[in-house]
């Protein structure tokens, strides 16, 4: 066991992860500088948190200033996953800003000496569906879009970095994630539990992992201290599996609204999905993503720091503090 030595750095610094991020390493005393884009206007940067800026488009290495008393990276910067965006240039992009921007620079720190590289990789690089079991580290890869063999691409390349003892590599594979400032598709739910819209989802009996954000950052910060995570891949969630329908449920309940669930057969909600040609949406509601985050556990004695009944309440409080008095949704 080691304790932080040197500073670290984190991309997206100003992101709903990398922010959340930041504040942990500043709590618990660990240097920390932030890396952006260019222009950034949303900088929820921490107070004491230095700031540099790195255009991940530029074919160009990162300057070596920016990595001056850095002894960790904690690469969360990247293109976000997007349902829709399937064709060959969407996929060029991605390939851009998740598989060559992370090599280059992974290839910056082992030049600065660098000594460790953490790389948020997605759970989704071994598939969208998990079936009836659930997906562990050694599960066969099945990237079904083009965010996800971004990922995976810039896993395989890093790995070979690895490979070569020119820096240690630790790989997150990471479920969606949510909390306090969330966007997205959880986001989406979240406007769905407290308006009370009635669902036809009464009957879905899927199972999906989550990540609550205080336990990912907790996670990224055992990860930067513990020598024992240098070079290994780790599947990570809270530990319980929640069917869409209980998660609305719990969602409902935290916002103090009715949950209006009713029976519908899952094979009429597929037809439909693929006649409004929304089968990736119906898909991602009624289908499992079940993983297994043991070794983490096992490896480095991780425990979640918040249940899941914790992250959804304080979630739910965000939304109701921030987006319901704020006139939405």
């Amino acid at each position: 066991m080691s304790m932080f030595s040197r500073g670290t750095l984190v991309t997206g610094a100003n992101g709903f992860i990398g922010s959340a991020l930041c504040r942990k390493l500043r709590t618990i005393g660990a240097p920390v500088q932030g890396l952006v884009r260019p222009g950034s206007n949303n900088l929820r940067v921490i107070s004491g948190v230095g700031v540099s800026s790195w255009d991940c488009l530029d074919d160009s290495l990162p300057s070596k200033d920016i990595f001056c008393g850095v002894d960790t990276v904690v690469h969360l910067a990247g293109r976000a996953h997007v349902l829709k965006q399937q064709s060959q240039k969407s996929l060029d992009l991605y390939r851009r800003i998740n598989t060559q921007a992370a090599y280059r620079l992974a290839l910056a720190a082992v030049s600065a000496k660098v000594r460790h590289f953490i790389f948020i990789s997605s759970v989704l690089v071994h598939g969208r569906a998990s079936g009836t079991s659930s997906l562990t580290e050694e599960s066969f890869f099945n990237p079904e879009d083009g965010y996800a063999l971004s990922k995976l691409e810039a896993e395989q390349q890093l790995r070979s970095l690895a490979a070569q003892k020119k820096i240690h590599v630790t790989i997150l594979r990471v479920p969606l994630v949510y909390g306090p400032g969330v966007g997205g598709n959880f986001l989406r739910l979240l406007h769905y539990a407290y308006k009370g819209w009635p669902l036809p989802l009464k009957n879905v009996c899927n199972q999906r992992s989550l990540i609550a954000l205080e336990n990912l950052v907790d996670i990224i910060s055992c990860c930067i201290r513990d020598q024992r995570a240098f070079d290994q891949t780790f599947l990570v969630s809270d530990g319980e599996n929640l069917s869409t329908s209980e998660l609305l449920e719990r969602l409902a309940k935290f916002l103090g609204r009715p949950c209006r669930l009713w029976p519908c057969p899952e094979k009429f909600l597929r037809f439909c999905g693929k006649v409004l040609s929304r089968e990736a949406d119906i898909n991602r509601l009624l289908g499992s993503l079940k993983v297994n985050s043991s070794k983490i556990k096992a490896l480095l004695s991780w425990v979640p720091v918040v249940t899941t009944n914790q992250a959804l309440f304080s979630t739910a409080q965000w939304y109701k503090d921030n987006i319901v008095s704020g006139g939405q949704p």
